[in-house]
């Protein structure tokens, strides 16, 4: 059950038991937080280091029995240094704000301070959530940005890969070969993988581009057999807003509108739709730091922390929440950004 902390105690505001409770209370995290994609892993310092090793493949000459053996090449190591954003969130809640406040549907119960205390924590954390969610974005997108659209890591310049030219859909041609396109997706997702294994190339679309995908001649009856069809994944073809076609799973990211005018999937140029693959080892990771708190020094981090301190007149409670996530895809040249006309 979720921990519900006594705020009046001196265990009330421990840190441990506020960071144990929003971690707890459930929140919509977004879609890629659903799909868990990202593998969680949390570390003791602020900067994580990202380690590759270029284990490349090589066909071995032949040479006469005695001669000299051929020579392994080294392989090539090389270090990336990434520091991890902080996010701290508060919200100041008064003795005033509660005193003789009614409790929602009540008529005569007034407000605890427990109860408007776990709400606003859940009010914070939920936007921590969806900045979360933004960032992940962010990394499956190539370019990891903060809530404030303010650019944190360009992963194709930070993995010094030339990101793939945009794939050109052409929805508004009925006789546009989409399966050979679909096809073309896959291979170059499987040359940019190498030995890498993969589950499956998920798409999320825009809304615009899943209307134009889901229209287009060759894709409608597709769409409305895959609607149709009974057993195993009734319940996300219920959805409507999922199916495979060509080896890709296409699904419509919703909320994709964004938040504050902010735009999880940026369709004002053209549709956009986003590859990626699902199921390889270490592809998408997010690293959690420590909160920059005493009681957290040099421990491992998680996803959140919340803690309370009182106000210095002691005529109120500040409650903190922060995070200090880093999602990230390690391997950005198996990123690809399908398009068609708006």
């Amino acid at each position: 059950m979720p921990v519900t902390p006594d705020f009046m105690t001196p265990n009330g505001f421990d840190l441990v038991t506020l960071s144990k409770a929003i971690n707890l209370e459930p929140v919509a995290p977004g879609r890629l937080g659903e799909m868990g994609l990202f593998t969680p892993q949390g570390v003791s310092t602020r900067t994580v280091i990202i380690e590759e090793q270029s284990g490349s493949l090589a066909l071995l000459p032949t040479v006469q029995p005695g001669g000299p053996a051929t020579v392994r090449q080294t392989d090539l190591r090389t270090t990336r240094s990434f520091n991890i954003p902080h996010i701290p969130y508060m919200k100041t809640i008064l003795a005033e704000d509660l005193q003789g406040k009614r409790k929602f549907g009540s008529d005569n119960e007034t407000e605890g301070l427990n109860e408007v205390l776990l709400k606003e924590m859940t009010k914070l954390k939920r936007d921590h959530m969806v900045t979360q969610e933004f960032m992940r974005m962010g990394a499956v997108n190539g370019v990891v940005i903060d809530g404030g659209a303010s650019t944190l890591y360009n992963l194709f310049t930070e993995f010094n890969v030339a990101e793939h030219a945009d794939v050109p859909f052409i929805l508004g041609t009925a006789t546009t070969d989409v399966k050979e396109i679909c096809e073309g997706v896959i291979e170059d997702t499987q040359d940019a993988l190498g030995n890498a294994g993969y589950q499956h190339i998920h798409a999320m679309c825009g809304r615009i581009f899943w209307k134009k995908l889901i229209s287009h001649p060759q894709i409608s009856y597709a769409y409305q057999l895959w609607q149709g069809m009974s057993g195993t994944g009734d319940f996300l073809r219920s959805r409507r807003t999922m199916f495979e076609f060509g080896g890709i799973t296409f699904e419509k990211y919703l909320g994709d509108e964004g938040i504050g005018g902010v735009p999880f999937i940026d369709e004002s140029a053209e549709a956009v739709c986003r590859f990626f693959p699902v199921g390889t080892p270490d592809l998408f990771v997010e690293h959690y730091a420590p909160a920059t708190w005493f009681e957290t020094i040099n421990t491992i981090g998680i996803p959140m922390y919340a803690k309370q301190v009182p106000t210095d007149t002691n005529d109120g409670i500040k409650l903190y929440v922060q995070s200090n996530p880093l999602p990230i895809c390690t391997r950005p040249a198996a990123l690809l950004k399908g398009t068609t006309a708006l």
